[in-house]
């Protein structure tokens, strides 16, 4: 008995109290266990995969399903990439047209200002030489009534 007082069994092989002389060998896992215990691979994308530790003759079913299954998480995965994509664009093209339109309504702004402002002085300009012609005939009428008398 070890000093920590535990019982302890040793495996080894040709041991007569295992099964009389017979080298000891594990038995198979099977169900579970086997699945758990079996030793995963990294793809080249880092995702473990369970494929290539099938034995060959379900490789081909298993093989075929994981790549099924594969292609549809790809398919999947490039659906909501491009979603955001568009969303992104649709976003990009909303803000572009809504200072688009800013800027547009600040030009208008300015042309109906512009205009206003020329009205004004078109008005004025215009009584002005409404002005300057009633007071050449009233001259020209002066002139004549000068000349009458």
């Amino acid at each position: 008995m070890p000093a920590s007082g535990r019982m302890t069994r040793s495996y080894t092989a040709n041991t007569p109290s295992l099964g009389g002389g017979r080298p000891f060998t594990r038995r198979p896992l099977s169900g579970i266990r086997q699945k758990l215990s079996r030793p995963t691979t990294v793809t080249s994308f880092g995702v473990t995969s369970a494929c290539q530790t099938r034995p060959a003759s379900r490789q081909t079913r298993f093989g075929l399903s994981c790549q099924a299954k594969w292609a549809l998480l790809n398919k999947q995965v490039v659906a909501s990439v491009q979603r955001r994509e568009t969303a992104e664009r649709l976003e990009h093209d909303m803000s572009t047209w809504m200072r688009e339109r800013q800027s547009l309504g600040r030009r208008l702004a300015r042309v109906k200002r512009r205009l206003a402002r020329e009205e004004v002085r078109l008005t004025s300009a215009e009584e002005s030489g409404k002005e300057s012609s009633q007071m050449e005939r009233l001259r020209t009428r002066v002139q004549q009534s000068h000349e009458q008398v």
